[in-house]
Protein backbone atom coordinates (compact mmCIF):
# COMPACT_ATOMS: atom_id res chain seq x y z
CA UNK A 1 0.00 0.00 0.00
CA UNK A 2 1.46 3.17 -0.50
CA UNK A 3 2.60 5.57 2.11
CA UNK A 4 0.04 8.98 1.76
CA UNK A 5 0.97 12.37 1.02
CA UNK A 6 2.23 14.72 2.99
CA UNK A 7 -0.51 17.41 3.24
CA UNK A 8 0.71 20.56 3.48
CA UNK A 9 -0.27 23.31 5.90
CA UNK A 10 0.52 27.37 5.43
CA UNK A 11 -0.82 30.04 7.72
CA UNK A 12 -0.22 33.24 8.86
CA UNK A 13 0.17 35.84 11.89
CA UNK A 14 0.41 39.17 12.23
CA UNK A 15 0.58 41.45 15.12
CA UNK A 16 -1.48 44.56 14.68
CA UNK A 17 -1.37 48.26 16.53
CA UNK A 18 -4.49 49.34 17.93
CA UNK A 19 -2.99 53.40 17.49
CA UNK A 20 -2.93 53.63 13.54
CA UNK A 21 -5.82 55.42 12.13
CA UNK A 22 -9.31 53.67 10.86
CA UNK A 23 -8.12 53.95 7.34
CA UNK A 24 -4.63 52.39 8.41
CA UNK A 25 -6.86 49.42 10.01
CA UNK A 26 -9.02 49.08 7.37
CA UNK A 27 -6.02 48.54 4.63
CA UNK A 28 -4.23 46.62 6.86
CA UNK A 29 -6.87 44.14 7.38
CA UNK A 30 -7.67 44.02 3.30
CA UNK A 31 -4.55 43.02 2.13
CA UNK A 32 -3.74 40.40 4.87
CA UNK A 33 -6.55 38.91 4.25
CA UNK A 34 -6.08 39.42 -0.21
CA UNK A 35 -2.92 37.43 0.73
CA UNK A 36 -4.49 34.90 2.76
CA UNK A 37 -7.08 33.93 -0.27
CA UNK A 38 -3.88 33.93 -2.97
CA UNK A 39 -1.96 31.67 -0.65
CA UNK A 40 -4.86 29.46 0.22
CA UNK A 41 -3.60 29.98 4.00
CA UNK A 42 -5.93 27.83 6.20
CA UNK A 43 -5.66 30.09 8.90
CA UNK A 44 -4.43 33.70 10.40
CA UNK A 45 -3.63 34.79 13.65
CA UNK A 46 -3.18 38.05 15.50
CA UNK A 47 -3.58 40.36 18.05
CA UNK A 48 -5.13 44.33 19.30
CA UNK A 49 -8.00 43.70 18.10
CA UNK A 50 -9.82 44.80 21.34
CA UNK A 51 -12.94 47.32 22.55
CA UNK A 52 -12.09 50.52 22.88
CA UNK A 53 -9.68 52.58 20.62
CA UNK A 54 -9.19 48.27 18.70
CA UNK A 55 -13.04 48.34 18.20
CA UNK A 56 -12.61 49.86 14.57
CA UNK A 57 -9.37 46.92 13.81
CA UNK A 58 -11.86 44.19 15.02
CA UNK A 59 -14.68 45.38 12.76
CA UNK A 60 -12.22 45.65 9.98
CA UNK A 61 -10.81 42.70 10.58
CA UNK A 62 -14.19 40.52 11.08
CA UNK A 63 -15.20 42.39 7.45
CA UNK A 64 -12.56 41.07 5.53
CA UNK A 65 -12.29 37.63 7.37
CA UNK A 66 -16.09 37.38 6.33
CA UNK A 67 -16.05 38.42 2.69
CA UNK A 68 -12.48 35.79 2.30
CA UNK A 69 -14.76 33.23 3.57
CA UNK A 70 -13.24 32.85 6.89
CA UNK A 71 -14.82 32.40 10.18
CA UNK A 72 -13.78 35.06 12.88
CA UNK A 73 -13.41 34.37 16.58
CA UNK A 74 -12.01 37.22 18.77
CA UNK A 75 -11.63 37.55 22.67
CA UNK A 76 -10.34 40.68 24.44
CA UNK A 77 -7.50 41.64 21.79
CA UNK A 78 -7.02 38.47 20.41
CA UNK A 79 -8.34 36.53 17.10
CA UNK A 80 -8.20 33.97 14.53
CA UNK A 81 -9.58 33.52 10.85
CA UNK A 82 -10.01 29.64 10.15
CA UNK A 83 -10.60 29.03 6.40
CA UNK A 84 -14.78 27.82 5.48
CA UNK A 85 -14.15 25.22 3.97
CA UNK A 86 -11.76 23.47 5.69
CA UNK A 87 -14.09 22.96 8.82
CA UNK A 88 -16.50 20.29 8.40
CA UNK A 89 -19.70 21.32 9.63
CA UNK A 90 -21.12 20.92 13.06
CA UNK A 91 -16.93 20.33 14.03
CA UNK A 92 -16.16 24.11 15.59
CA UNK A 93 -15.80 24.79 19.12
CA UNK A 94 -13.98 27.63 20.74
CA UNK A 95 -12.93 29.44 23.83
CA UNK A 96 -10.52 31.78 26.00
CA UNK A 97 -8.70 31.14 29.11
CA UNK A 98 -8.08 33.69 31.16
CA UNK A 99 -4.77 34.42 32.45
CA UNK A 100 -4.23 38.20 33.67
CA UNK A 101 -6.94 40.70 34.53
CA UNK A 102 -6.65 43.75 31.79
CA UNK A 103 -4.93 46.99 33.72
CA UNK A 104 -3.50 44.82 36.31
CA UNK A 105 0.09 46.75 37.40
CA UNK A 106 1.68 49.63 35.52
CA UNK A 107 0.55 49.10 32.01
CA UNK A 108 -2.90 49.50 30.20
CA UNK A 109 -3.54 46.65 28.17
CA UNK A 110 -7.03 44.09 27.10
CA UNK A 111 -7.34 41.05 29.56
CA UNK A 112 -4.64 38.70 28.66
CA UNK A 113 -5.56 35.30 28.03
CA UNK A 114 -5.38 32.23 25.68
CA UNK A 115 -7.53 32.09 22.82
CA UNK A 116 -8.84 28.59 21.20
CA UNK A 117 -10.78 27.41 18.75
CA UNK A 118 -10.91 23.61 17.14
CA UNK A 119 -12.70 21.89 14.30
CA UNK A 120 -12.53 18.46 12.48
CA UNK A 121 -10.67 19.08 8.56
CA UNK A 122 -10.48 16.66 6.08
CA UNK A 123 -7.05 15.09 6.01
CA UNK A 124 -5.93 16.43 9.14
CA UNK A 125 -8.49 15.12 12.11
CA UNK A 126 -9.09 16.92 14.58
CA UNK A 127 -7.12 20.54 14.85
CA UNK A 128 -6.56 23.30 17.61
CA UNK A 129 -5.13 26.77 17.14
CA UNK A 130 -4.31 28.90 19.86
CA UNK A 131 -3.32 32.42 19.99
CA UNK A 132 -1.57 34.70 22.36
CA UNK A 133 -0.41 37.90 23.57
CA UNK A 134 2.33 37.99 26.02
CA UNK A 135 3.45 41.16 28.35
CA UNK A 136 6.04 43.26 27.69
CA UNK A 137 8.95 43.96 30.68
CA UNK A 138 7.91 39.92 31.48
CA UNK A 139 11.16 38.61 30.27
CA UNK A 140 13.25 37.48 33.26
CA UNK A 141 12.54 36.77 36.68
CA UNK A 142 12.22 40.12 38.58
CA UNK A 143 10.30 42.17 35.93
CA UNK A 144 7.19 43.27 36.63
CA UNK A 145 5.21 40.94 34.36
CA UNK A 146 7.64 37.62 34.55
CA UNK A 147 4.97 35.72 36.76
CA UNK A 148 2.23 37.21 34.12
CA UNK A 149 4.25 35.46 31.37
CA UNK A 150 4.45 32.40 33.45
CA UNK A 151 0.92 31.61 34.18
CA UNK A 152 -0.08 32.48 30.36
CA UNK A 153 2.78 29.66 29.63
CA UNK A 154 0.97 26.96 32.15
CA UNK A 155 -1.95 27.57 30.47
CA UNK A 156 -0.69 27.11 26.54
CA UNK A 157 0.60 23.79 28.09
CA UNK A 158 -2.41 22.48 29.77
CA UNK A 159 -4.03 23.54 27.09
CA UNK A 160 -1.85 21.54 24.61
CA UNK A 161 -1.49 18.31 26.46
CA UNK A 162 -5.58 18.18 26.22
CA UNK A 163 -6.53 19.36 22.87
CA UNK A 164 -3.11 17.53 21.35
CA UNK A 165 -4.38 14.52 22.71
CA UNK A 166 -3.96 11.15 20.78
CA UNK A 167 -4.31 11.78 17.06
CA UNK A 168 -5.24 15.56 17.61
CA UNK A 169 -2.99 18.28 16.47
CA UNK A 170 -2.62 21.07 18.62
CA UNK A 171 -0.97 25.05 17.12
CA UNK A 172 0.34 28.04 18.87
CA UNK A 173 0.85 31.50 17.42
CA UNK A 174 0.88 34.95 19.02
CA UNK A 175 2.86 37.69 19.97
CA UNK A 176 5.47 36.99 22.84
CA UNK A 177 6.83 39.79 23.66
CA UNK A 178 9.84 37.55 24.59
CA UNK A 179 13.33 36.91 21.72
CA UNK A 180 12.79 33.78 20.60
CA UNK A 181 15.88 33.75 19.25
CA UNK A 182 17.22 33.81 22.64
CA UNK A 183 14.73 32.22 25.57
CA UNK A 184 12.31 29.21 25.71
CA UNK A 185 9.14 31.70 25.15
CA UNK A 186 7.25 28.42 26.19
CA UNK A 187 9.39 28.09 29.55
CA UNK A 188 9.02 24.32 29.58
CA UNK A 189 5.57 24.08 27.87
CA UNK A 190 5.11 21.48 24.90
CA UNK A 191 5.26 23.99 22.25
CA UNK A 192 8.45 24.59 19.34
CA UNK A 193 8.57 27.99 17.53
CA UNK A 194 9.13 27.35 13.96
CA UNK A 195 12.23 29.25 14.18
CA UNK A 196 13.47 27.23 16.76
CA UNK A 197 12.64 23.87 15.24
CA UNK A 198 13.85 25.28 11.81
CA UNK A 199 17.03 27.48 13.21
CA UNK A 200 15.64 30.43 10.79
CA UNK A 201 15.18 33.19 13.43
CA UNK A 202 14.12 36.65 11.53
CA UNK A 203 13.23 40.23 13.37
CA UNK A 204 9.21 40.31 13.35
CA UNK A 205 9.21 44.09 13.66
CA UNK A 206 10.62 43.99 17.33
CA UNK A 207 13.16 41.02 17.05
CA UNK A 208 12.19 37.60 17.09
CA UNK A 209 8.68 38.05 19.17
CA UNK A 210 6.15 36.42 17.10
CA UNK A 211 5.97 32.64 17.03
CA UNK A 212 4.08 30.08 15.11
CA UNK A 213 4.66 26.29 16.96
CA UNK A 214 3.43 23.26 17.19
CA UNK A 215 2.53 20.96 19.92
CA UNK A 216 6.05 18.59 20.62
CA UNK A 217 3.96 15.52 20.53
CA UNK A 218 2.55 15.55 17.40
CA UNK A 219 4.33 13.50 15.14
CA UNK A 220 2.48 13.69 12.28
CA UNK A 221 3.69 17.43 11.99
CA UNK A 222 7.02 18.40 10.78
CA UNK A 223 8.26 22.25 10.26
CA UNK A 224 8.19 22.94 6.31
CA UNK A 225 9.03 26.60 6.38
CA UNK A 226 9.64 30.04 8.28
CA UNK A 227 9.17 33.09 6.75
CA UNK A 228 8.65 36.97 8.16
CA UNK A 229 7.84 39.41 5.58
CA UNK A 230 9.10 43.03 6.04
CA UNK A 231 7.76 46.42 4.75
CA UNK A 232 9.48 45.83 1.68
CA UNK A 233 8.48 42.86 1.04
CA UNK A 234 4.14 43.03 1.91
CA UNK A 235 3.92 46.64 3.38
CA UNK A 236 1.79 47.20 6.40
CA UNK A 237 0.75 49.86 8.76
CA UNK A 238 1.50 48.02 11.93
CA UNK A 239 4.43 48.03 13.87
CA UNK A 240 4.82 44.10 13.23
CA UNK A 241 6.01 41.96 9.99
CA UNK A 242 3.90 40.11 8.63
CA UNK A 243 4.98 35.73 9.49
CA UNK A 244 3.90 32.95 7.83
CA UNK A 245 4.75 29.37 7.98
CA UNK A 246 4.17 25.93 6.86
CA UNK A 247 3.93 22.41 8.42
CA UNK A 248 4.22 18.86 6.61
CA UNK A 249 1.52 17.01 8.56
CA UNK A 250 0.81 13.30 7.52
CA UNK A 251 -2.54 12.57 6.61
CA UNK A 252 -5.04 10.41 9.08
Amino acid sequence: MATPKQVTLDVMHVSMQFSDSTKQKQSDALVIFGRAVKRHVAWVTGTEAGIGASADLRAALKTEATKAGYKFYVQSDVWVAVKQSLITKGSWDQGFIPTLKSSTGSQKFSTRGLLWCEFKAEKLGVVSVGVGHYMTNGDKPGDEYYNANTKMTRAIAEWGKEHGKGKKLAFYQGDQNIQDRQYDTFRGAPFTSLADELKAHQDTGHGAIDVVASYNADTRVKGKYWRVLDDKEFPLNTDHFMCEGGFSVKPV
